[in-house]
């Protein structure tokens, strides 16, 4: 079996035309199958191993909604109360502080606090080269002067929203009494042993990383060269530009940065599995943000594509849900897609823009016993 999923990956690879992929696959019941295919360097030739790392980018989104919900599941966040009696840079004014009343974590995780933020804006959170680190309460306060007010009232739509996590953030610091990044590998990162993953930005990237890569002229490609000439691309390989690495300045909606054996630590919890005692709290947690009970509580019927908890949760016209999330960013393309029912998920973490999603669906149909 391992024989035909390495042979899935690199043909995926080929076909998807990305320089180099890393990939997990679970089976309930069965050894973590890690994969690598490709090169992590199209300079220097340097292949992609099971321990290099990659920048994980929206599949951060995953970890910050257990982070939330483990601190729910301790009786240290009310899911129901309005954000804004917790997150100060929500009490921009009088008015402003009215529009946020209804809004819950809740909503946060589900992405239905009624945001509209645009893609693109996300390109003011990178941190300028060689400049200090702004302080993330100044500049989340800034982000929701620019962006305005919510676009609809919370609960009412679903949008998508990188702004909405940061907030959700900010709600977590508030409700663990420290630092975001610091709840991370307290409640989630630390206790499933994820050593190799974390926010450290381009100090991470110094051994054996994978080297962010774009095609040419696909549209992220185009804005890399761009947006501030320069500031995104530092050169050309084939047809490939060459990304030049910048910090995210909020973690919560993208900021980690991991291999791929870390993401086979997280995925394990949705799909079954014995766990140490100290993991008991997180895999209820985490059993609970696919429960199909739990899930048809929150979700529209019909529906084939919304989001709940953190995850998007798709329902197939015939056959058991599954959850998904994708993470892309300059130079990465990442993706997670787990069948619960069947006790099966993969993880794929790319250094380059491909179709990541097909690619995942390749695997797991691989990984499923043959009848």
């Amino acid at each position: 079996m391992d024989a035909v999923l390495d042979a899935v990956l690199d043909a995926e690879r080929v076909r998807r035309g990305a320089p180099g992929l890393a990939a997990c696959v679970l089976r309930a019941g069965q050894p973590t199958v890690l994969l690598a295919s490709g090169e992590a360097d199209l300079v220097s030739g340097r292949r992609v191993t099971c321990a290099t790392t990659f920048a994980w980018y929206s599949l951060t989104k995953i970890v910050t909604a257990v982070t939330a919900l483990r601190l729910a599941h301790a009786g240290r966040l009310d899911l129901d109360a309005p954000v804004v009696e917790r997150v100060p840079e929500l009490q921009l004014s009088d008015p402003a502080r009215r529009r946020w009343q209804p809004v819950t974590a809740r909503h946060l995780l589900c992405h239905r606090a009624g945001f509209a933020d645009r893609q693109l804006h996300v390109a003011r959170w990178f941190r300028e080269p060689g400049a200090p680190w702004p302080d993330p309460s100044a500049f989340l306060a800034a982000a929701l002067r620019r962006h305005g007010p919510r676009r609809a009232p919370p609960g009412a739509r679903e949008a998508y929203s990188n702004l909405g996590y940061a907030v959700l953030g900010q709600l977590i610091a508030s409700a663990a009494g420290c630092p975001f990044r610091a709840a991370v590998h307290e409640l989630v990162l630390d206790p499933l042993g994820m050593t190799g993953t974390g926010f450290e930005g381009a100090e991470r990237l110094r051994g054996d990383h994978a080297r962010g890569h774009l095609p040419r002229w696909s549209g992220m490609g185009l804005a890399a060269r761009l947006l501030g000439g320069g500031a995104f691309s530092e050169g050309r390989v084939g047809r490939h530009e060459l990304v030049r690495w910048r910090d995210l300045v909020f973690s919560p909606h993208g900021g980690l940065l991991g291999p791929v054996g870390d993401l086979a630590r997280l995925l394990s919890l949705f799909t079954g599995g014995d766990v140490e005692p100290e993991q008991a709290s997180l895999l209820q947690v985490c059993r609970g943000m696919c429960d199909d009970e739990a899930l048809a509580a929150g979700l529209r019927p019909g529906a084939a594509e919304q989001y709940g908890p953190g995850w998007c949760v798709l329902s197939p016209a015939n056959g058991a849900p599954q959850l998904r999330h994708g993470g892309r960013g300059p130079g990465y393309t990442t993706e997670m897609l787990v069948s619960p029912r069947e006790g099966l998920a993969v993880g794929l973490l790319g250094n380059g823009g491909f179709d990541a999603r097909a690619t995942a669906e390749a695997l797991l149909a691989a990984a499923r016993p043959a009848t």
